[in-house]
């Protein structure tokens, strides 16, 4: 019982943990254009000195630097989790081959995250930063187009946590029922007639 409860947690803050994530990187970004619109004075007469569009993709450059700085130690304690959750998964008794194969699939969905894609989208994302966005190079189809495999990854994982959460709310609800089966049938429930 320890086991599945300690496997639920896991998987409930990895999962928390990627959704919080997804928020993070989009909202770091939209400060940018929220600051940009409404500066305070102080920042006002910087901004008015580098100019608007020179002021945003600087605060853009922050703001990548941020996401990446907080993608990459994310992407390697889900490595970390996901070998614990798997680990317990495979040692679980009532754990079967689906739950152990969700949870490989998830680990695998990370490592190849952190040791494929994000170093090549973070290289790429570093070539294009102080490019005006109008301008089309092929360092940014590429990173875009890198960048929305990614995020499909992304719900691909979420996906296999939610369909492994299935697997072991369905399963608890089963070994509920066999185990209060199972309590009548003992020799001093005398009052079963049999």
């Amino acid at each position: 019982m320890r086991t599945r409860r300690l496997i639920t947690l896991l998987l409930g803050v990895w999962l928390g943990g990627s959704i919080f994530m997804m928020f993070v990187a989009t909202q770091n970004f939209r400060t940018v254009d929220r600051l940009l619109v409404s500066p305070p004075d102080p920042a006002n007469k910087w901004i008015a000195q580098i100019g608007h569009d020179n002021s945003r993709m600087l605060l853009r450059y922050m703001a990548s630097e941020q996401n990446r700085l907080y993608f990459s130690g994310w992407e390697w304690a889900q490595i970390a989790l996901g070998t614990i959750l798997t680990a317990f998964v495979y040692f679980s008794p009532r754990a079967g081959r689906p739950a152990l194969i969700l949870a490989g699939l998830m680990l695998v969905v990370a490592v190849a995250q952190a040791t494929l894609l994000t170093p090549r989208i973070i290289g790429l994302g570093r070539t294009i930063d102080f490019l005006p966005q109008e301008l089309q190079t092929p360092e940014r189809s590429e990173f875009w187009r890198l960048h929305h495999f990614y995020s499909g990854l992304e719900v691909f994982k979420l996906v296999l946590g939610l369909g492994l959460s299935v697997l072991f709310v369905w399963d608890r609800r089963n070994s509920l029922r066999v185990r209060n089966v199972n309590a009548i049938d003992h020799a001093h429930h005398g009052h079963v007639n049999r």
